[in-house]
C-alpha cells in the first residue's frame, strides 16, 4: 500500500496460529519500514474489536486467522474505511460460505482465503510474504503443530497454554518476531499457570452439568478466568464423554467445542448467542455475567433452553 502509511495487524486472539501469524507479518511489514500496531480479534467480542478498528486513520490492515461470519458486521468496516483506512491483506483458512468469500474479497486488496487448507493462517502468511525467513518457517511450523493437533513441539504446547491463559501477547509477539519462543519467565508462567489449571478443572467438576437431546450430550460448566477455554473445553470432553461442550467465564463469554465424531455445526448453535465461529468450534457471549449461583442457575437455563429449540 502507500508509503509512509502505519500498518495495523488484527489477529485471532485465541490460539498460537493468531500470534504466530501475527508476529510473522509484523517482522515482514517492520523489515518494510513500517510502523505497525498489533491488536487482536475474537469471535466473541467482535463488535468492540471492530470498534477498535474505527479508531484507525490512514492506516493499512491487515487481517489473520480471522473472518467475518455476518454480512452485516461490513457495515462496522464501512466506517473504517470512511476514516482513510484500507484492509491490505485478508488471510485465513476456515471455511466459509461463497457469500462471504465474495464480501471479504470486495473489501480487501490481496486475499488468501483457502478452506478447506492443509495450511494454517501463519503458513499462508509465511508463504506469501516471508517464504525463506528463518524465523517465519519456524514461528508458522509452531502454529501448523497446534492448529492441526499435532502437539509434537513441547515448546509450542507451552506457549499455547499461555496463549490461552491470558498471557500479554502482545509481548509474545515482540519476542517471537524477533525469534524468541521461549524464555525462563515464559517457563515460570507457565508452571504457574499448569498448577492453577488443575485447580481449575476441579471447580469445574463440582459446577458441571449434562444435558441430553435426543441421542445428542452436551457437559456446561462455568471455568475460572486464568483457565483458558481450550483447556476448559477440553476437559469437559474428556471428563464426561459427551458430544460437545460449552463453557461460560463470570464475564459471559461463552466457548463451544464439539468431539472428533460430532457433526453439530457449532458456528450455527454460537449465532443463537450472538456470537459465531467454526463448525467445530465457536464463540460467543451471555446477555449478563456469572458472578452468583443466581446467575449460574440464569446461564443454565439459558443455554439448556436455546439448545432445546435448535436440537427440537
Amino acid at each position: 500500500m502507500g508509503a509512509g502509511r502505519k500498518a495495523a495487524v488484527f489477529a485471532h486472539a485465541q490460539d498460537m496460529d493468531g500470534v504466530a501469524s501475527a508476529a510473522i507479518m509484523s517482522r515482514y511489514l517492520e523489515s518494510q519500514g513500517k510502523e505497525v500496531e498489533v491488536d487482536f480479534i475474537n469471535y466473541g467480542t467482535i463488535q468492540k474489536d471492530v470498534e477498535r478498528m474505527k479508531e484507525l486513520a490512514d492506516t493499512d490492515i491487515y487481517v489473520l486467522d480471522f473472518h467475518f461470519d455476518d454480512l452485516d458486521t461490513f457495515k462496522d468496516l464501512d466506517e473504517v474505511l470512511e476514516r482513510g483506512n484500507k484492509v491490505a491483506y485478508w488471510g485465513d483458512h476456515h471455511p466459509l460460505s461463497p457469500e462471504l468469500k465474495t464480501a471479504h474479497e470486495q473489501y480487501a486488496a490481496i486475499t488468501d482465503l483457502f478452506s478447506p487448507s492443509d495450511r494454517c493462517a501463519a503458513e499462508i502468511a509465511k508463504d506469501r510474504y516471508a517464504p525463506t525467513d528463518p524465523i517465519s518457517q519456524k514461528l508458522a511450523q509452531y502454529a501448523h503443530d497446534q492448529d492441526f493437533y499435532d502437539k509434537e513441539i513441547d515448546t509450542a504446547n507451552k506457549m499455547s497454554d499461555l496463549i490461552s491463559s491470558n498471557y500479554d501477547k502482545q509481548k509474545l509477539v515482540s519476542m517471537m518476531k524477533q525469534g524468541e519462543t521461549w524464555n525462563d519467565e515464559l517457563e515460570e508462567s507457565w508452571q504457574k499457570y499448569d498448577n492453577k489449571r488443575q485447580e481449575g478443572y476441579r471447580n469445574m467438576d463440582e459446577k458441571a452439568k449434562v444435558f441430553t437431546y435426543g441421542d445428542l450430550k452436551c457437559a456446561v460448566s462455568l471455568k475460572e478466568p486464568y483457565l483458558s477455554g481450550s483447556d476448559a473445553g477440553h476437559h469437559l470432553l474428556e471428563k464426561y464423554n459427551t458430544d460437545m461442550i460449552a463453557v461460560m467465564s463470570p464475564s459471559g463469554v461463552m466457548s463451544f467445542r464439539r468431539a472428533d465424531d460430532c457433526e453439530v455445526d457449532l458456528g450455527e448453535i454460537a449465532q443463537m448467542f450472538n456470537g459465531g465461529g467454526h463448525a467445530y468450534a465457536a464463540g460467543a457471549k451471555l446477555d449478563h455475567k456469572v458472578k452468583t449461583d443466581e446467575d449460574y442457575t440464569r446461564a443454565l437455563e439459558t443455554i439448556d433452553g436455546r439448545l432445546t429449540e435448535y436440537f427440537g
